[in-house]
């Protein structure tokens, strides 16, 4: 069930018909991709892995995502991402997926992903397991790996193109 990473963003038929439909709703790129993140974050109810496949860590396809209507944080990020990719009229400039640390005062710092995108000089998170879209960089969010351009690299500076 682990997809390749080259593949695992990729817009699939499923997604594309998402992407055409916020297409047509959305007046700006912003807009797209605040209806994209809160609309996935309807559609899918945050579920662990261990919970579903008996493992700690498995990657599932957007169109598994949505067919099962559970994932985890890289799960719902991997939809999220396939539909923005597959954006036409509301086209981003950049979008990747990163792994990194969350943090709260006074909680435990743990591994999560998220979506960022990257709309002129401008970057946002959008938070698969909230709804939320928010202005980057938010100092919960550190990333360190990011899956973008069918890589999974090492980021340097946050927020930026590597």
């Amino acid at each position: 069930m682990n997809p390749a990473f080259g593949q695992i963003m990729e817009p699939t038929d499923t997604t594309r018909e998402l992407s055409r439909d916020i297409d047509k709703r959305a007046i700006s790129q912003l807009e797209a991709i605040r209806l994209i993140t809160k609309e996935s974050f309807d559609k899918v109810k945050y579920t662990p892995d261990i919970t579903v496949w008996d493992t700690v860590d498995m990657f599932q396809s957007p169109d598994v995502t949505l067919e099962r209507g559970t994932g985890d944080c890289e799960d719902v990020s991997f939809l999220i991402a396939s539909i923005i990719k597959g954006l036409e009229r509301q086209k981003v400039d950049s979008v990747r997926v990163a792994i990194g640390d969350y943090r709260e005062p006074f909680r435990a710092i743990v591994t999560h992903a998220w979506v960022e995108v990257r709309i002129g000089e401008r970057w946002y998170i959008c938070e698969g397991t909230t709804g939320e879209t928010m202005n980057a960089p938010f100092f919960k969010y550190v990333p360190y790996l990011a899956l973008y351009k069918d890589k999974l690299k090492f980021i340097k500076t946050y927020w930026k193109e590597d």
